[in-house]
């Protein structure tokens, strides 16, 4: 939830921060380049956004494409941003 709020205070959208991994703008990049992504969210803000390391494994967790584990979904990331992430970042 503080990603989307973050994105809706900055006007920014979560794809901003992955773009420049994807030159083929496949929508899928590496675990490491993603975790930089989210490393960027909040960069140029004045009250940095922080995600803990459970926080990140809960992302890498929902997002990480399923036909290959070493690589992350980060267009459908972006997606349920833009939408609200609540119900894919629920505790199970």
């Amino acid at each position: 939830m503080s990603l989307k709020i973050s994105s809706f205070r900055y006007h920014v959208t979560a794809g901003q921060f992955f773009q420049d991994f994807d030159p083929m703008n496949c929508g899928r990049i590496t675990v490491s380049q993603f975790r930089r992504g989210l490393d960027r969210v909040g960069i140029n803000a004045i009250d940095r956004l922080y995600l803990s390391e459970p926080e990140i494994d809960m992302i890498l967790q929902v997002y990480r494409d399923p036909n290959d584990s070493s690589r992350m979904c980060w267009k459908t990331f972006e997606d349920d941003i833009d939408q609200g992430i609540q119900g894919h970042m629920s505790v199970r």
